[in-house]
């Protein structure tokens, strides 16, 4: 039997673990709308909680300022993983932007 490739490995787990947030194939799309209206309510990403409560009432307070520029910038890496060459892009970004805000969401704060 060959040995896969990567691409082919990826590919076979792939097809095995289907995404929650794909509809059928080959549907109208009036029937990708009732599929992702009945499969909306089990994604847990959307449920509510304290953090995300938390979280909703930072941001609402970030829009609130009336600065000049806001950027938002989510963080999907660990913070210890934010180096020099982030530093230096935020440092930029502020240089360049004196009146900005910038709100950083990452999954430790």
């Amino acid at each position: 039997m060959p040995q896969l490739s990567m691409q082919e490995k990826i590919d076979e787990v792939a097809e095995e673990v289907p995404d929650p947030l794909v509809p059928p194939e080959n549907v109208t799309k009036g029937e990708r709308l009732v599929w992702f209206r009945r499969k909306l309510p089990e994604l847990q990403i959307l449920n509510s909680n304290n953090l995300t409560e938390q979280f909703h009432g930072r941001v609402l307070e970030f829009l609130n300022h009336g600065c000049s520029v806001q950027f938002y910038m989510i963080w999907f890496s660990p913070a210890t993983k934010f180096g020099k060459r982030e530093f230096k892009a935020m440092d930029n970004l502020l240089k360049f932007n004196p009146k900005a805000w910038i709100q950083e969401v990452d999954t430790e704060s």
